[in-house]
């Protein structure tokens, strides 16, 4: 939803504001029959083959929902010979989702016969690490968070009749992705060692507490500055020499 307003006749305000959604997942029918799964061999050499038992063969159940708001503002200032530019914008996103793996467990069978005297060779069910050893189903259910801004401000100077000049400078915040809902997600922490081996061989799994989770520590210093110009070689407007812009980004500057 652009706007653009006139505030003066060399002062003009650009403001957007858009909103975005997706939705894409699946259900597993009836989630209260586990997955039932055999094989069976068939004499002559054909090896195994899969027989369609009862319920949804799917493991799982999976859903992925997003919603994005995107908010900028441009401000346009023309006075003599320069051309000024500086605006904002900012990134608002919701990430809310699960994948039930094993939430309703699976019954591996060896053939039909075993199916029938109901003996299973095989069961697995996802339990929650945390709760070990008693077993306990995870929470599936996550809700995240992701916040980024930038800031700029640039200018464009008539120098000559035939050069410009292209100047600016550049701040970008890109945050991180929080864990906002009940369920955490469990991270590793390496222990010490002399090398990555060694840390691994010490790790151990966190489990965080109340409160947001933030997945990593975000870069603060994404500065970058940009400067070009553009030269009329003939004086006639029609044929124009350009440079790349040069930007030097992740300066060192502390906030």
């Amino acid at each position: 939803m652009p706007d653009w307003r006139a505030l003066r006749p060399n002062l003009v305000n650009e403001a957007k504001l858009g909103r975005s959604t997706e939705d894409l997942g699946w259900n597993r029918p009836h989630p209260e029959i586990p997955t039932l799964s055999a094989s069976d061999f068939v004499p002559g050499g054909f090896g195994a083959v899969p027989l369609y038992l009862p319920g949804s063969p799917a493991f799982y159940a999976y859903r992925n929902r997003n919603k994005t708001w995107e908010m900028l503002d441009n401000l346009l200032w023309a006075r003599g010979r320069h051309v000024v530019t500086a605006g904002g914008g900012l990134l608002l996103r919701s990430s809310d989702g699960f994948l039930t793996a094993g939430r309703d467990g699976e019954y591996q069978f060896s053939g039909l016969f075993g199916f029938i005297l109901d003996q299973p060779s095989m069961f697995r069910s996802a339990v929650s690490r945390q709760a070990l050893p008693a077993l306990q189903l995870p929470n599936f259910d996550r809700e995240y968070r992701y916040n980024q801004y930038y800031l700029f401000a640039q200018d464009t100077f008539k120098a000559t009749s035939r050069l410009a000049l292209n100047y600016g400078i550049r701040y970008d915040q890109y945050g991180a992705p929080r864990n906002v809902g009940p369920a955490k997600d469990a991270t590793l922490e390496l222990g010490k060692g002399a090398n990555l081996g060694e840390g691994l061989s010490k790790s151990r799994m966190v489990y965080p507490g109340a409160g947001d989770q933030q997945l990593y520590q975000p870069d603060q210093n994404d500065w970058a500055i940009r400067f070009g110009f553009s030269y009329d070689l003939l004086g006639s407007g029609r044929t124009l020499a350009r440079t790349p812009l040069a930007v030097c980004s992740a300066l060192p500057i502390s906030l």
